[in-house]
């Protein structure tokens, strides 16, 4: 199916839709079933194979460098004379968990046992995951050995290796914590290929094509190049991901096997947006990011995942018209830098210093004010076996105190300018229609 379907709104989308034993839909996604792709049965192996490397490489690192011992619940830590200085363990590690896809039912059990999405403690998660891909799609030598990129990457693949153990670990101690025969192991091969699907095939096939930008055949090409690197790079299986063709079925296969949210799921979905709204520096509301989730994602997913709508049919249309004003201002600075090569790379160099400092550098605006040190903060623990979901009262008084947000306010903007457009445009060309007219009949005359 071609791309531009992608950016079809959903109330018109039945009118390309196709039909046909070879046709597949998930979650208003339709797709071709080819010889690359692969059902539930032939990739459920992968559910128990995992980085038998990295955690090799793990176990060395810890006789090199004995882990502090993790204190029970309860537990009065040390004074601080005796407390040691964090491992590095890439000079010996632990960064920020990259499994994503929250509408997966088993991956979302690995990730509610770490902690790491409560509401107070999901936007923090997600500027360090950012701030691992600024680093490895900021130029070739940050993936090269040495290069950020590359040790950030590093540094995941050996806190996946902790988690799983530690996990694997509880999981013996008390059998209902952890189900290794119902979920696979922690952070297994077929997770790693989810992770890197999502941040490259789907970017591809889905995000970027629902905002109304479409890649060439050679970005798409050299851009999982880049996430088939950054997966050989952490442990995941990189076969997937040989072509582009092959990384798009890897992509709809694991929609259509592994994409089925629990209650686990939303629960972790929803404190990602709560846990995003109103806060600095867009100050973008909960209705607004809700609003984007039914867009981009489609609304039968956001739905299973229990995002709720803005309410009444006003503030619908309302936000619903915001998010694609939004989509109009990106595809309008991605096709006209790109007509202009020059224009082009002095973007992309402004670009990526300004989302370095609105990601690391600066903290009055909602950065993490520095580098994260990695330090492996959310350890599983028997007593948490899940997540709790975010209250929206915070969020929902935040906003009526600030108001619409900048982000709101560019795509209002955006909207008018581009209205403004189309009806000059209109009127000249109504101008130039009727002259036409005109001097076509006086030559007639």
């Amino acid at each position: 199916m071609p791309d531009y379907v992608q950016a079809v709104p959903n109330c018109l989308a039945w009118l390309f839709r196709e039909s046909g034993p070879e046709w597949r839909e998930i979650w208003d996604y339709q797709f071709k079933w080819t010889a690359d792709h692969r059902t539930a049965e032939e990739m459920r192996p992968m559910i128990y194979t995992y980085d038998k490397l990295g955690e090799a490489a793990l176990n060395r690192l810890d006789e090199i460098s004995p882990p502090e011992r993790t204190g029970e619940k309860g537990e009065k830590p040390p004074p601080d004379a005796e407390k040691k200085a964090p491992r590095d363990l890439y000079a010996l590690l632990a960064f920020q968990s990259l499994v994503g896809g929250m509408g997966s039912r088993r991956v979302v059990e690995t990730l509610a046992r770490t902690g790491g999405f409560g509401v107070n403690v999901t936007r923090r998660r997600l500027l360090e995951t950012f701030q691992h891909v600024l680093q490895v799609t900021s130029s070739l030598p940050a993936v090269q050995p040495h290069g950020d990129g590359f040790a950030s990457t590093v540094r995941v693949r050996l806190l996946h290796a902790a988690v799983r153990r530690r996990i694997l670990a509880l999981a013996a101690q008390k059998s209902e914590y952890y189900s290794v025969e119902a979920n696979g192991i922690p952070i297994n091969d077929l997770d790693s290929a989810g992770t890197i699907a999502t941040f490259s095939a789907t970017l591809l096939w889905i995000g970027l094509p629902r905002q109304g930008i479409f890649l060439s055949a050679r970005e798409k090409a050299d851009y999982i190049a880049l996430w088939r690197w950054v997966g050989h790079v952490i442990g995941a299986p990189t076969d997937p991901f040989a072509t582009p063709a092959a990384a798009r079925a890897t992509m709809e296969s694991l929609l259509l096997s592994e994409l089925h949210p629990s209650a686990t799921s939303a629960t972790l979905a929803n404190n990602v947006l709560t846990g995003m709204a109103d806060q600095p520096p867009g100050h973008v509301s909960r209705p607004f990011l809700a609003a984007e989730t039914y867009w981009l994602n489609g609304p039968r997913l956001a739905e299973a995942l229990r995002v709720e709508r803005p309410r009444g049919w006003l503030r619908r249309c309302y936000f619903s018209v915001l998010v694609l004003g939004q989509c109009l201002f990106f595809a309008a600075m991605s096709y006209s830098h790109k007509w202009v090569p020059r224009w082009d790379a002095a973007r992309r160099e402004r670009l990526r210093r300004t989302l370095y400092d609105l990601t690391v550098r600066r903290g009055e605006l909602g950065a993490l004010g520095a580098e994260t040190a990695f330090e492996f903060q959310y350890v599983p623990v028997l007593d948490t076996m899940a997540t709790e979901v975010g209250t929206l009262d915070e969020a929902m008084r935040r906003g009526r105190e600030l108001g619409v947000g900048s982000h709101e306010r560019r795509s209002l903007w955006t909207l008018s300018v581009a209205g403004v457009v189309v009806g000059c445009g209109s009127w000249a060309g109504w101008l130039c229609l009727r002259g036409g007219v005109r001097a076509l009949m006086g030559l007639m005359r």
